[in-house]
């Protein structure tokens, strides 16, 4: 996938068909990799409304459900129609349904959600993939502007990448001052280092949220 526009939607289809409408992918992490450095961020009792950015066909939030004993609601968006349909079928076999989990074929520099509505938002690998297109800087910046306008005051969004912080940092820089402009409230960020997967290193950038709320 090194040198491929990985935001091109015809890729992902084709990609997600050629795997079967049963095969789920995990994108150089799972959730067991960072389960242990969630209790920060995620309160289990409280109840939460979490976005999955970029679902593709991974199990990472089915899993975050449990881990946060169903106390939540979840939605998945992805703009590839063969990920949401796998995905589908996945919540069945787990006997899941829309009251809790809802997908949603969208694109992610247009969220289908109104402002403010999310206290939690998953990107795990999205970002990595925007960044391997034609506009990059400005398509990272794009997403992270809509993800903060559908992100509550005091909402966090955890980032997960394999791209070095003397990169991410200066992007999420750029990304924090366009949400400030467009009056969708302060970012702050930092990151955490999470271990090495054959030789490569990944990283948790936690995006943390506050003011304004209340307006449309």
């Amino acid at each position: 996938m090194k040198n491929t526009n990985l935001s091109d939607m015809s890729f992902w289809e084709k990609f997600y068909k050629s795997r079967g409408p049963n095969n789920t992918f995990e994108w150089f992490l799972d959730f067991q990799d960072v389960h242990n450095s969630l209790d920060k961020y995620i309160h289990k009792d409280s109840h939460i409304n979490t976005l999955d950015l970029g679902c593709g066909t991974s199990e990472f939030c089915i899993q975050l459900f449990y881990y946060l004993r169903g106390n939540c609601k979840v939605a998945g968006i992805d703009f590839s129609e063969e990920a949401i349909q796998v995905m589908r079928n996945l919540l069945r076999q787990h006997g899941l349904d829309d009251s809790v989990f809802s997908l949603h074929v969208g694109n992610v520099l247009d969220l289908p959600f109104s402002r403010e509505c999310f206290d939690i938002i998953i990107d795990k690998g999205t970002a990595d993939a925007v960044l391997r297109s034609p506009a990059a800087e400005t398509a990272f910046c794009a997403v992270l502007v809509e993800a903060c306008r559908v992100l509550k005051s005091e909402g966090t969004i955890l980032q997960f990448s394999d791209e070095s912080p003397e990169v991410r940092m200066d992007l999420l820089t750029k990304a924090s001052q366009l949400c400030h402009q467009q009056n969708m409230g302060h970012m702050s960020f930092y990151f955490q280092e999470i271990g090495c997967r054959s030789g490569i290193e990944r990283f948790m950038y936690v995006l943390q949220k506050t003011g304004p709320t209340g307006t449309s």
